[in-house]
Formats: structure tokens, sequence, C-alpha cells
């Protein structure tokens, strides 16, 4: 429709891009740690309470990219087709796993493999903090 959207994020100054290879699906048990977050800052971790914003950009003409995130008591997953963005505002997430209370938790990761047996494939993560 020609419409666009921008945010500032006034309190966040620092942000990190990259490309980078994920793991093809193999026997589906195969995942690439794309980001980690947790309370103390690390090598390719994101302390959780710095977190402002997330997109990931599926770099692949052909295949989809499945997306893993994973918190403190289970995960869900996304699938991003080839050329797709997905975006989270939110180190929140809201879940039920089996017969427990639902309830707002942080991500503790965002895993990524190719949906293809045998493709790697690249993605592109851009990641903004305080």
């Amino acid at each position: 429709y020609g419409n666009s959207l921008a945010t500032a994020f006034t309190s966040q100054g620092k942000v990190d891009q990259r490309i980078m290879q994920v793991a093809s699906k193999g026997d589906g048990t195969d995942w690439t740690t794309v980001l980690a977050l947790s309370t103390a800052d690390a090598k390719g971790t994101v302390v959780v309470n710095d977190f402002a914003y997330v997109r990931l950009t599926n770099l692949d003409d052909t295949h989809a990219l499945n997306l893993e995130i994973q918190a403190t008591a289970g995960f869900f997953y996304f699938k991003v087709e080839a050329g797709e963005n997905f975006l989270l505002m939110s180190p929140d997430i809201d879940f039920q796993a089996s017969s427990t209370t639902a309830g707002f938790g942080d991500i503790s990761a965002i895993n990524g493999q190719s949906d293809d047996g045998t493709d790697n494939i690249d993605i592109e993560y851009l990641i903004v903090t305080a």
C-alpha cells in the first residue's frame, strides 16, 4: 500500500548486525543458536533487560527458515519462508505447556535451521539493545 513504519529507539544505543549460516534440518534435531538472552553480557548473548528489537531475515531464495523460540518451560516454532522477515519487539512470550498455567516469561534463545534436509541457508539478524 506504500505505507512505512519508523520506530525510534531513544534509550537503546547498541546495534548488532550479522549475516550467518544456519544448519540444514538433517534429522530434525540440528539447530544453530542465532541469539541467546540471559542476565549477563557474554559472547553471542544479549542481556534480556536491555533487549529492544530483533529482526531475522531469511536470505535464501528457496528454502524456509525454521525458528525455535526457547523459553524456560518450553519451545514454540515459526516458519519464515525464503526472503521473508521475522521480528520481535519484546523478549517476553506467553505460552501454555501441557497442564501448566500459561504466563509470560523471558525468551532464553532463538535457534534456527533450514527446513531442507541437506542445504544450509544464510540469514541476517539485526538486534537493538541498550
